[in-house]
């Protein structure tokens, strides 16, 4: 079977901090891999460790990011920390689900994993890379 792709990589989702795209791009492979697992109809060890692997890297990623908020006093860090607590908390409610009874719930993961990432990434990460300019911080 074909790779699908979900999420196609587009340079408006460019931050202009190399190391936060090359992850964003990590992420958004991630996801593309993890559907095309469901899609192919693997097992669930292998959906959840997929998962796993999501999850784990999206906090390193939101480390990185929280590191360059506290370096350059980023005035809207813990509102965006917040959101990058609430994307953990849901990911961790869909393994839960998933864990419980079947996994018809992946549309729903699926919409929103590449919903909640666009948004986050053209919403909330574009105002520290204007915050950065704004400042004169090249990183």
């Amino acid at each position: 079977m074909s790779e699908y792709i979900l999420f196609e990589w587009d340079e408006e989702f460019n931050t202009g901090i190399p190391e936060i795209d090359n992850q964003h791009k990590a992420l958004v492979g991630l996801l593309n891999s993890l559907f095309n697992l469901l899609r192919e109809g693997k097992a669930r060890n292998e959906v959840s460790e997929a998962l796993n692997q999501l999850t784990a890297y999206s906090e390193v990623h939101f480390k990185t990011e929280e590191a360059f908020f506290i370096q350059y006093s980023y005035p809207e860090t813990e509102t965006h920390i917040a959101c990058h607590n609430a994307f953990i908390d849901k990911i961790d409610s869909f393994r839960d689900q998933m864990t419980g009874s079947n996994l018809t719930l992946s549309i729903d993961v699926f919409k929103y994993l590449k919903l909640w990432l666009q948004e986050h990434i053209l919403g909330e990460d574009m105002k520290y890379r204007d915050y950065f300019k704004e400042q004169g911080i090249t990183v």
